[in-house]
């Protein structure tokens, strides 16, 4: 099989990065066939974008990046969808990306999952001035505008893994279908 790795690079004393994707063969070196010499650097903002979480949508045959991008001190949620050979996946979203504005204070994306309905689901954290807050962003992958709202949460059905917290954290919730409600 071949490797998917994510990650940023290209820190600088302005504290810019871009996401970093890669796919290496058997093998181990880059896989000539996906994006340039089996590397991709990408630049979405004008300050910070970083990866944290990578996932490969079988059914789909499509490579998922979660992480977060900063414009102007502002960080957003960012989700990108690939096709298998490293291009943009012109389909999901605006060519590709989705960018998640919180309505209060800056968001960053800190992990993701695929739901068996193919929803993916993203986890992150929203500053809202004050202090932190957990955040959820569902999304449709089969829509142009694919994000769906998240209810408040009911945190009698939340369980967080480990407890208490030590460097990181799992948050597990199973979100019902019912939940479903259009953003504009």
């Amino acid at each position: 099989g071949k490797l998917l790795i994510t990650g940023d690079a290209g820190h600088t004393s302005s504290d810019s990065s871009e996401i970093f994707l890669t796919r290496l063969t058997s093998n181990g070196p880059p896989d000539q066939s996906f994006g340039t010499n089996g590397i991709l650097i990408l630049n979405i903002s004008t300050r910070t974008d970083v990866a944290n979480e990578i996932l490969y949508d079988e059914i789909r045959q499509k490579i998922i990046v979660a992480g977060y991008s900063e414009k102007t001190g502002s960080r957003r949620f960012a989700l990108l969808r690939f096709n298998p050979d490293g291009q943009f996946d012109q389909s999901f979203g605006s060519n590709g990306l989705v960018i998640t504005t919180p309505s209060t204070g800056w968001a960053a994306g800190d992990a993701a999952a695929l739901q068996a309905d193919g929803k993916i689901v993203t986890l992150g954290h929203i500053f809202n001035g004050a202090s932190y807050d957990f955040a959820f962003t569902r999304h449709i992958q089969d829509d142009i505008n694919p994000v769906e709202d998240v209810p408040q949460v009911d945190w009698f059905h939340v369980s967080i893994q480990p407890n208490p917290v030590i460097n990181s954290y799992h948050l597990i919730y199973s979100l019902p279908e019912s939940c479903r409600v259009s953003a504009d």
